[in-house]
C-alpha cells in the first residue's frame, strides 16, 4: 500500500520497499490529489526517488506510461543488484573450492610422506630382527662353547656357570629383554 505524503512544496508518494507502487495505486492516488497542488508530484517506489513534475490534470495513460517506465528502471537496477550479488557469491565459492583443493592437496601430500615413512620403519625392523637373529646365534654358540668346556672340566664347573649367567645377562641387556 502506498503511503501520500502531502505538504505544501508538493505531494509524496512512497512506496514499500516488499511490495512497491501499482499502476494502480498510482492512478488511484491522481485522482484523489487536490487540484491545489499542481506543481510536482513526487513518486518514490522502492528505496530510490524519483521526482517527476505532473500535472494533475494529465490522462490516465500518460500516468501509467510514466510509472511503467518508474518500474522499468527500478527492475534494472534490482536486477543489476542481484546480478552482483550473484557475482560476489560465485567468486565466493570459487575461493572456498581452490582453498579445499590446495588442502584435499596438502593432506594426500601428507599422507604420501607418512606411508613412505612406514615403509622405511618397517625395512628397518625387519634389519634390526635380521641384525637380533644373528646376534642371537652367536651368543647361542658362544653359551654352547662355554657348556662344552664346563662338561669337559669338572673342577670349574661353578666357574664356568657364572661365566654362561653373565653372558645371559648381557644377552637380555642388549636384546632389550626380548631373550
Amino acid at each position: 500500500m502506498a503511503l501520500v505524503e502531502i505538504a505544501s512544496e508538493g505531494v509524496t508518494v512512497r512506496g514499500n520497499p516488499k511490495a512497491p507502487v501499482t499502476i494502480v495505486e498510482v492512478a488511484e492516488i491522481m485522482e484523489r490529489i487536490p487540484a491545489r497542488f499542481e506543481g510536482k508530484v513526487k513518486l518514490v517506489c522502492m528505496d530510490f526517488p524519483i521526482s517527476i513534475p505532473l500535472e494533475l490534470r494529465l490522462f490516465e495513460s500518460e500516468v501509467l506510461e510514466q510509472v511503467k517506465e518508474i518500474e522499468k528502471i527500478e527492475m534494472q537496477r534490482y536486477v543489476e543488484r542481484l546480478r552482483q550479488e550473484r557475482d560476489k557469491i560465485i567468486s565466493s565459492l570459487k575461493s572456498e573450492r581452490e582453498a579445499l583443493i590446495q588442502e584435499e592437496d596438502d593432506l594426500r601430500k601428507e599422507y604420501e610422506r607418512d606411508q613412505e615413512e612406514i615403509e622405511r620403519m618397517e625395512k628397518r625392523i625387519k634389519e634390526l630382527r635380521h641384525e637380533l637373529q644373528v646376534d642371537l646365534g652367536d651368543y647361542e654358540s658362544t653359551i654352547s662353547e662355554f657348556v662344552g668346556e664346563i662338561k669337559g672340566t669338572t673342577g670349574t664347573k661353578k666357574a664356568g656357570y657364572g661365566k654362561v649367567a653373565t653372558l645371559k645377562e648381557e644377552l637380555v641387556e642388549s636384546t632389550g629383554g626380548l631373550v
